[in-house]
């Protein structure tokens, strides 16, 4: 993964390699874990009265990442929508 600088791409990062470490067992003490991102593709709208619009294809591009993919199988993590919660 990229070097950490504060932006949308690498403070995901930052934060699920968080969530998954050994410092901090989140996903083994609770059921489900929300990790809140903003990812999306850039349209003249949001160009024009977002001032997140860069961000979100940093963390699209984070999230399809092949080192997400890997984090997540990896430690065995399910992605799931809020019509799977019971």
């Amino acid at each position: 993964m990229k070097d950490p600088k504060i932006c949308g791409y690498n403070l995901l990062s930052i934060k699920l390699q968080f969530y998954f470490s050994e410092k901090h067992s989140v996903h083994t003490k609770n059921e489900y874990v929300e990790i809140m991102a903003h990812p999306g593709y850039i349209d003249s709208y949001l160009m024009n009265n977002s001032s997140y619009n860069m961000k979100r294809l940093e963390e699209l591009d984070f999230l399809l990442s092949e080192d997400v993919k890997n984090m997540l199988v990896s430690n065995n993590v399910e992605l799931i929508n809020y019509s799977n919660l019971e």
